[in-house]
């Protein structure tokens, strides 16, 4: 048999105390008394001994509620800290006890009448924060409806007493702490944000991260994590400056003490100020200086070295989360370890929450105390999968199978749209990536049906029958849209799309702009500066209101614009959505013009290899002759797009160019092997229509004839594919000596 958890002599002890308070109104030698008391609490944070009281020590709990009912009765002034000692450990009995001694717990309910003698104690206002939560506890326990408004109303007056003085010492911070139990029972979380608001509680934490408060940074922080679920707190600190500022500071200097208890709680507190920020939404602009000031500052770089070097897998594992949130740019060389360390934890923790039984597909992070979930870890990877050796590690490590498997169950729309976004982000490599036909017909079903598009659902998915959600059905119209860009490319009919009205009534050539929301202003003066010009354009707040679908609208423009350009940013490299329509415009032959508002700034990834080495444009919202040369080209495009497929179109002839280093034959082959994205030309082994010298003459061909021009001629004598064409020319002017 077990021993006991808790100490028989201290149960003794204080059984005797709380008898003779019942029996006489009196407590001796009351400074032991209490002192035993707060020994009981801390007992009571442990489920083991919370379920021992009441399996085997029922009738101490029964002197517990006698001491309190008594307390009520009583006229005695010095026996509040006793009865809020008492009150304590009856609450986190009802907060830490295990499913099995629920129906036990319930009979003492009953029996004791613990409801009624806290009910009367709130009336008179004795430790508010505490009845407020054992009312709750009990009522959720015995199924006994409570009045939730005017407990909320209690709990809501209790913090803004605390606040309405200047919050200065340690047991004030306890209190704003740990009443976050009682709004979570209420389920009013954001209830606490909304009274840290109130009482202007930035003003302390400023004071506390500046260390001129001495307080415990750990309740600071944890007050704080919890209030950010209120967004009008989160704005607030979000756009103080100073906050942001102390906050980052003192990370960094935690990073560099060692404290990892105090970084797990300032990475959850960051990690909270922005985690329901979307690039693709112009809401962002709330969080854009916080970010940068973060950014700027130590914080990346101290992310870098915990995922990377920290011993400690708690830290890590906050470390990833945080890093996800775009700290960290996993497509830049420099991150190349981190993007290592994060594909790999991230993608293993997820195999294996999903394969974890129970609805919550609940783990522990192994070499930690953490749990997280499957539906935790597919935010995670969604935010961080613009990356694609992440996407191609998802797929070679099997993700696809289990997401299949994982959506099988009914789950929240987020996390099902969040799913959908993962197969979304895949499709921008499904050709390196060898994604099997079963698993892109699925995929092609499910969109169909989630869409709206279709009525037909497999069977494994029917629980979706019931679900009709507008970021679901957003999600699936994307990705379906995103399955298509790689496909054989078909003559397109011609829609008639009028660049001015938005209506099909005639033909029309036109400029879409393509571009992130962060640069609208650049985008007003240009959109205004080519329409000055004589030249229609296609711009997504002028155009979308005439159809459903935003991912309609993009194809429509996309396949009827003359000329597509580009506006770039590290923010457009980021975004799916402005990825896709480059991408699509690629599959359809059509011409681009990057333009970039900042000079420095040097594309990456997939956005680099797209631009090679084309001729770009900068352009300044304050100077207006930064657009003239733009707007010459863009004019130029127009014109010479016309007279381009008039053009002869024989093969280009295998020549040992003057201007192009020529390959050996070994170094032709290797060329090919150390180019994964051209591995299409390993199967020409039988036709024989490239070696190194038609692959000189195509390099030459792209120096001087048009991007077009140059497509076509490969699609139609290499009987090449629209992407694989367009994938050959950006690799050769990429990694071809002299291209």
């Amino acid at each position: 048999m077990a021993d006991p958890v808790i100490d028989e002599q201290l149960l003794e002890d204080l059984d005797g105390g709380l008898s003779k308070f019942i029996a006489g109104g009196v407590i001796d030698d009351k400074p032991n008394f209490d002192l035993n008391l707060e020994t009981l609490s801390k007992c009571c944070r442990d489920q083991k001994c919370v379920d021992e009281l009441i399996l085997k020590e029922s009738d101490f709990l029964y002197s517990l509620v006698g001491f309190l009912r008594a307390g009520v009765e009583s006229s005695a002034s010095d026996i509040s800290y006793s009865t809020n000692q008492v009150l304590d450990s009856v609450t986190k009995v009802y907060r830490n006890s295990s499913h099995t001694c629920k129906a036990d717990l319930r009979e003492f309910t009953k029996e004791s009448g613990v409801s009624e003698v806290v009910e009367k104690m709130l009336v008179s206002k004795q430790s508010v924060r505490l009845c407020v939560e054992l009312i709750c506890r009990i009522s959720e326990l015995t199924e006994r409806i409570c009045d939730k408004q005017q407990l909320l109303s209690e709990i809501e007056n209790y913090m803004r007493s605390l606040l309405k003085n200047q919050v200065n010492d340690a047991k004030k911070f306890t209190e704003l702490k740990i009443s976050w139990n009682c709004f979570l029972v209420l389920d009013a979380k954001e209830k606490y944000g909304e009274a840290l608001l109130t009482g202007n509680f930035s003003e302390v934490l400023k004071k506390s991260f500046s260390k001129s408060l001495e307080v415990s940074i750990e309740d600071v922080c944890y007050i704080t994590e919890n209030g950010l679920v209120n967004k009008e707190f989160r704005n607030s600190l979000l756009q103080d400056v100073e906050f942001v500022e102390l906050l980052a500071k003192l990370f960094h200097g935690c990073f560099l003490a060692r404290e990892t208890e105090i970084l797990k709680h300032l990475v959850v507190v960051i990690r909270n100020m922005f985690f329901d920020m979307d690039i693709e939404n112009p809401g962002w602009i709330v969080y854009e200086e916080a970010h940068l000031i973060i950014k700027r500052s130590n914080v990346p770089s101290d992310l870098r070295k915990i995922i990377c070097g920290s011993d400690n897998k708690g830290v890590k594992f906050f470390a990833i989360e945080l890093a996800s949130y775009n700290f960290v740019d996993l497509d830049l060389d420099e991150n190349k370890e981190i993007l290592k360390e994060i594909s790999s934890d991230l993608i293993q923790w997820l195999l294996k929450a999903i394969d974890a039984p129970g609805p919550g597909k609940s783990i522990t992070i192994p070499g930690t105390e953490y749990h997280t979930s499957a539906y935790n870890l597919v935010s995670l990877l969604a935010r961080v999968s613009y990356n694609d050796d992440i996407k191609l590690d998802c797929v070679r490590r099997g993700l696809i199978e289990k997401l299949f498997l994982f959506i099988q169950s009914p789950m929240e729309p987020k996390i099902l749209s969040e799913v959908l976004s993962i197969f979304d982000q895949i499709c921008f490599v499904q050709k390196e990536a060898e994604i099997s036909e079963i698993h892109l017909n699925s995929l092609k079903k499910l969109a169909g049906y989630l869409s709206g598009q279709s009525s037909e659902v497999d069977p494994k998915f029917a629980w979706m029958k019931t679900m009709r959600n507008g970021f679901v059905e957003k999600a699936a119209k994307s990705l379906k849209l995103g399955l298509s860009i790689t496909e054989p490319q078909v003559p397109i009919e011609a829609k008639n799309v009028n660049a001015c009205s938005g209506s099909q009534n005639e033909t029309e050539e036109f400029v879409m702009l393509s571009y992130n929301w962060e640069s609208t202003e650049v985008v007003d003066e240009l959109a205004n500066a080519i329409r000055n010009s004589g030249v229609p354009i296609w711009r997504d707040i002028e155009k979308m209101v005439n159809y459903g679908d935003i991912n309609d609208g993009m194809a429509d423009a996309v396949e009827n614009c003359g000329l597509l350009v580009a506006v770039i940013s590290e923010k457009y490299k980021l975004s799916k959505n402005c990825r896709r329509e480059l991408e699509y415009a690629d599959n359809r032959n059509k011409q681009f013009i990057f333009v970039k508002t900042d000079p420095k700034y040097e594309p990456a990834a997939w956005l680099g290899l797209m631009m090679g080495k084309k001729i770009y444009y900068i352009v300044d919202k304050n100077d207006a002759k930064t657009y003239e040369a733009l707007i010459k080209a863009i004019q130029k495009s127009l014109n010479v797009r016309n007279t381009e497929t008039d053009r002869e179109t024989s093969p280009p002839k295998p020549v040992k160019s003057s201007t192009t280093k020529l390959f050996t034959h070994v170094e032709y082959k290797e060329w090919v092997q150390n180019n994964p994205a051209v591995k299409f030309l390993k199967k020409d082994q039988k036709k024989k229509l490239f070696n190194e010298f038609v692959i000189a003459g195509i390099v030459d061909l792209i120096k001087s004839e048009s991007l077009r021009y140059v497509i076509e001629k490969l699609q139609k004598d290499f009987d090449l594919n629209a992407s694989e064409a367009m994938t050959l020319v950006k690799v050769l002017e990429t990694s071809y000596p002299s291209a």
